[in-house]
């Protein structure tokens, strides 16, 4: 058994790695951390420990307290305040007499800590990463690309906040950078938490870093497929290099919280990325294949089958 603390465990990933604890890992203690208790009266899913992020000793003692031997973080990145709090999770954990190990938020494209500009170009990865590399912990960095589980929604099982990029499959639309031709790595979100919960019964040391993939896709495999599951043609916009290097992009969503002004730079710096070539994942899973020989990962195409097969609002 271990004792395992899950740092943002309410919602999105954390609350799928949590659930996956609970289908697959009933065996491990499980508790949350968080910020402040949930407010749904309905969470049970783990005991919920309230910490306050920006002070290493209480977090120290919390973690001390209820022998956490292992943290998993999915606490958000891209903000200034998440990395902080994941620093000083990190900080926290490495003065702790019983924490040992730790897996990172870290699930994005490979994350080069001796390189600045490596990965999103926001966000605190690589702060975290060499904060990590300092430690004393034991560790594995977990590369996804993206997630897949965005063309499913809504129809798709997910934890995840609604982000709709490249095509929106019930409208019939597609917009896609460069020639749709540059492959990029997505994985399933229930995919990734199966894996994690699979790491703690491992046994010998972690290796430092882990690259999952449920598919090297490209977009306009993706959007091949999605007609063939509607049966018709989508209406597709391609933007050229030029176009994206002018900081213009077509949009087909936005979140609520962000304005098109704000957004389109950001997916701009995303669709970039994708076009070097920095969003396909190195082929490096023979120890992953090694320990779980069965496992079987979630491909895009099966995440559109899923999700849009037999639906009249994809027709």
């Amino acid at each position: 058994m271990v004792v395992v603390a899950v740092a943002g465990g309410t919602g999105g990933l954390g609350k799928t790695v949590v659930e996956q604890l609970r289908l697959h890992g009933s065996h491990h203690k499980c508790y949350v951390l968080g910020r402040k208790a949930p407010q749904h009266p309905t969470f049970d899913l783990a005991p919920f420990l309230e910490v306050d992020y920006g002070e290493v000793e209480s977090l120290t003692k919390i973690l001390e307290d209820h022998d956490i031997d292992t943290i998993i973080s999915t606490i958000n990145l891209e903000t200034n305040a998440g990395s902080e709090a994941q620093l000083n999770l990190i900080a926290a954990a490495s003065s702790s007499r019983v924490t040992r190990r730790i897996i990172p938020s870290e699930f994005v494209s490979v994350i080069d800590e001796d390189n600045s500009n490596s990965g999103p170009g926001i966000g605190g990865w690589i702060a975290n990463a060499r904060a990590l590399k300092k430690s004393q912990l034991e560790y594995t960095r977990i590369s996804i690309g993206f997630f897949s589980d965005y063309w499913g929604l809504p129809h798709i099982k997910t934890n995840l906040r609604p982000f709709h990029w490249f095509l929106d499959i019930d409208k019939g639309v597609a917009a896609i950078p460069g020639t749709g031709d540059e492959k990029f790595t997505v994985t399933y979100s229930k995919d990734l938490a199966l894996i994690i919960v699979k790491l703690l019964d491992i046994g010998e040391r972690w290796p430092e870093r882990l690259c999952l993939s449920g598919s090297d896709i490209s977009l306009n495999e993706l959007v091949a497929h999605a007609e063939k599951i509607r049966g018709s043609k989508m209406s597709v916009v391609y933007d050229p290099v030029e176009k994206l290097d002018r900081g213009d992009v077509t949009l087909l969503w936005h979140p609520e919280d962000v304005s098109e002004d704000q957004f389109k730079p950001l997916f701009v710096g995303l669709c970039q990325l994708i076009l070097a070539g920095d969003c396909l994942l190195p082929k490096d899973s023979d120890w992953l294949a090694a320990k779980f020989p069965d496992l079987q990962l979630t491909t895009a195409e099966e995440i559109l089958d899923r999700a849009w097969k037999g639906r009249e609002s994809a027709i």
